[in-house]
């Protein structure tokens, strides 16, 4: 264990840390089965600089571990059987640290600057043991580096190793098992007319033949202009995805829009009903009583809505691996990326975006499940021919096309030609770096609605007619052309 004041020559140390955010995350863990669940397993003793706090962190995370509760009487009896009372500071400091909770929703600030002073102590260390080698008479400048690098890097990753050999990750190829299995369940799936993809499915067919479904690991972008229906496109998406087989947790932050109207969306989307119309209650009977049928069926639909306005990158992440671990959710859409706060105060809006975008990255890979974020694009493409968009459109920073694995951006021609027809949407799939495959799909909204219904590939209609034609005779094939 590390001395908390190490004396390196003639020079006291005074390490890094805080006692009161120790004290106020524990009160949090104890008070909290959400603080408890996204934090006891991710911290370790040595991340605390008091005894007593260390004490009760390690007896907490066994007893959780044993219990999964958070029942104080059972924890101090529980301290007691493991004698491990008087080191945690008798019961008089752990009911203090029980009632020393601060804001228990504030506790993932409390857990990263824990974890940040845990990594300033462990680096000075660190770099004095290094200091120490150097000075010695057979110092080896390459070894002494190297060691430290090493020592880094395993800090870095928590100890655990980032590197794979070719057979360790063919044998862990993905969730259907090995590459072998894998690939035997891909063939089995086109033999049977199914997408051969792992991940999540829009059931948009030519999107999904694109993208080859939304990735687990993966962060994607839906980017556009005000007024294009973002918003409206992601419901669109979200109920598409639900719309076939048994429905799974979708996770929604939604930093513009309350809950409540983000539901209300849904329910008049499903029921084919413009939600304007809804508001004014300007609806026929007949529509009131499909919203009516199609509430009882949200209700048991798996959304989880996190609704709270400029929420951090850091706490963003923090509930989202709550959502993924405890509630099991399989995708993440975030409304939308501007509404996100740094954890940094920085000079400029384009650094900012630049930290929320890298750390959306990461939260995909390690979540491992899609994440879709909604960005505003700028308006300098609407000087060009159509004001059509493109990846450099994103605003405020180039960091989004960088470190996005997919990126949509929506268009409506009929917003900036009034002689087009109305209700057509663009989505332009400007980047695609799993599949490289990059596309324009039509969208045509229905009338009296906000639900979008994918078009046919003009090219894949007169293929498949080609097809049918050469098949059979010229009468038949005019036949069922007629019937189209």
């Amino acid at each position: 264990m590390s001395k908390p004041n190490p004396t390196k020559g003639n020079v006291k140390m005074n390490l890094p840390g805080n006692k009161t955010y120790e004290e106020l995350l524990l009160g949090s863990c104890l008070n909290s089965f959400n603080a408890a669940s996204d934090c006891l397993l991710r911290l370790d003793e040595d991340d605390f600089t008091d005894f007593q706090n260390k004490s009760i962190l390690g007896a907490l995370k066994s007893f959780f571990k044993e219990t999964a509760s958070l029942d104080l009487p059972l924890f101090l009896e529980y301290v007691k059987k493991k004698d491990s009372l008087e080191k945690c500071g008798g019961i008089s400091k752990i009911m203090n640290v029980a009632t020393c909770v601060g804001v228990v929703y504030d506790y993932d600030q409390y857990f990263q600057e824990i974890k940040n002073l845990s990594s300033l102590r462990k680096l000075i260390l660190m770099n004095l043991d290094s200091v120490e080698l150097c000075a010695k008479k057979d110092a080896n400048y390459q070894e002494v580096s190297t060691d430290l690098l090493k020592r880094i890097f395993a800090m870095d990753s928590n100890g655990k190793s980032k590197t794979y050999t070719a057979a360790e990750i063919l044998d862990a190829y993905s969730e259907n098992g090995t590459f072998e299995e894998h690939s035997e369940w891909m063939r089995k799936r086109v033999a049977q007319g199914m997408t051969p993809y792992t991940g999540i499915a829009s059931n948009y067919p030519m999107l999904d033949q694109t993208l080859g479904f939304f990735r687990n690991g993966a962060i994607y972008y839906i980017g556009a202009r005000t007024s294009m229906g973002k918003t409206t496109f992601m419901l669109n998406l979200i109920i598409s995805m639900l719309s076939s087989g048994k429905p799974f947790p979708i996770g929604i932050f939604s930093l513009e829009m309350p809950a409540s109207m983000i539901i209300a969306k849904i329910l008049c989307l499903m029921s084919d009903v413009a939600f304007s119309a809804y508001e004014d209650a300007m609806i026929l009977p007949e529509q009131y009583e499909r919203i009516m049928e199609r509430s009882s069926y949200v209700r048991n639909l798996p959304i989880l809505i996190e609704d709270e306005e400029d929420m951090t990158i850091t706490k963003i992440r923090a509930r989202a691996r709550r959502l993924v671990q405890n509630e099991g959710a399989k995708i993440i859409f975030i409304d939308y990326l501007t509404r996100i706060k740094s954890d940094t105060k920085y000079s400029s809006k384009h650094l900012q975006v630049d930290e929320i975008s890298k750390g959306l990255q990461s939260m995909a890979k390690e979540l491992n499940v899609p994440v879709i974020c909604l960005a505003q694009l700028n308006r300098a493409s609407e000087d060009k021919p159509g004001a059509v968009p493109t990846l450099s459109s994103f605003r405020e920073s180039g960091s989004i096309e960088e470190d996005c694995d997919g990126a949509l951006l929506l268009h409506r021609p009929d917003y900036y030609d009034k002689n087009i027809q109305p209700g057509k949407l663009h989505v332009i799939v400007a980047k695609n770096r799993i599949r490289g495959r990059l596309r324009k799909i039509e969208f045509q909204k229905l009338p009296y609605s906000e639900r979008f219904e994918e078009l046919k590939d003009l090219g894949e209609v007169v293929k498949k007619l080609n097809n049918e034609a050469y098949a059979g005779s010229m009468d038949d094939f005019e036949d069922r052309f007629s019937k189209r």
